[in-house]
């Protein structure tokens, strides 16, 4: 597990420090660069205060909840000066060694509007409804959890990558768009 834990920790910094991404949209491929303003955070069980409290989290962020998130413990936090590459690195490796702080995600620049911030879920559309068998074979390949169908859509589906091989959602979604077995793939944004 902890070999595990070193290589997805070592793939991220090396992600980020490529600092240039790409996620599909509308079956268009849209490039994306890391923003170094602020990253999203989840916060392991009900620490959310005992996390945020700390001196290093103080001493380099503003915190900012997201009231429209889906999850209760997605915290945005947001750099109070802004950081050089080696900087934003450093600190958010130091975030991912905090006990408290489950995940940190990173949010991405695109041209003429905000930065979009990933977390872990993302949806998935069906091609058919039979194809839920398919669904249901690759995210056990992959490690990523099937969190519910979609409430009155029931082809959709959200789908979480913790504790799976991917860093983030846009990094699955990219994964299970470019198998061509799904209709369509959107990345949650905060």
């Amino acid at each position: 597990m902890k070999i595990r834990l070193l290589i997805l920790c070592m793939l991220v910094t090396f992600s980020l420090n490529a600092q240039q991404m790409s996620y599909y949209y509308h079956g268009q491929k849209i490039d994306l660069t890391v923003s170094r303003e602020s990253v999203n955070v989840i916060i392991n069980g009900n620490e959310l205060r005992k996390s945020l409290d700390s001196d290093f989290v103080s001493r380099h962020f503003t915190v900012q909840r997201n009231e429209n998130s889906l999850e209760d413990n997605l915290v945005k936090l947001v750099f109070k000066t802004l950081p050089n590459e080696k900087e934003y690195t450093d600190i958010t490796n130091t975030l991912r060694q905090n006990l408290q702080i489950k995940h940190v995600f990173p949010f991405f620049e695109r041209e003429d509007i905000e930065p979009l911030g990933t977390s872990d879920i993302f949806y998935l559309k069906l091609k058919d409804i039979k194809d839920f068998a398919l669904l249901k074979n690759i995210a056990a390949q992959q490690n990523v959890q099937i969190l519910r169908q979609v409430a009155y859509m029931p082809v959709w589906y959200v789908l979480s990558v913790q504790n799976s091989v991917f860093s983030n959602a846009i990094d699955a979604s990219n994964y299970f768009y470019e198998t061509g077995h799904f209709a369509n793939i959107d990345s949650v944004t905060i």
